[in-house]
């Protein structure tokens, strides 16, 4: 899978085997900036926000491996943050300056998830 930003024609990075997409959007609610477009045949499992809320509550373990993923993406979970703040939806005790912890703040708030 190739992500990409249409909007300015760049290639962001490509997703192999077992790679996820959306969980942003998903954890906070927003639209997601990036494109995803398939570059072999590719088998894509899709969920909405009850069932990812409802993964999440069962398996407190993937919120984790999420965070970690989303932590090697700081730049766009930095922009997200700004976002969200510029829109007035982000609380004064959850603006947190490192994009990680306000992600693991923000699964505790929104789905009562908590890292293992």
């Amino acid at each position: 899978m190739e992500v990409y930003v249409e909007k300015i024609g760049k290639h962001l990075t490509t997703l192999g085997s077992g790679k996820f997409f959306g969980e942003l959007s998903l954890m906070l609610g927003i639209p997601r900036t990036a494109t995803i477009r398939a570059t072999e045949e590719t088998l894509l499992f899709a969920i909405n926000n009850l069932a990812f809320e409802k993964l999440l509550r069962e398996h407190p373990e993937l919120g984790e491996a999420i965070i970690q993923e989303l932590a090697r993406h700081r730049e766009e979970l930095a922009e997200r943050q700004k976002q969200l703040r510029e829109m007035g939806l982000v609380d004064d005790d959850e603006d947190d300056k490192n994009p990680v912890i306000w992600v693991r703040k923000r699964l505790k708030n929104l789905f009562g998830v908590t890292s293992p």
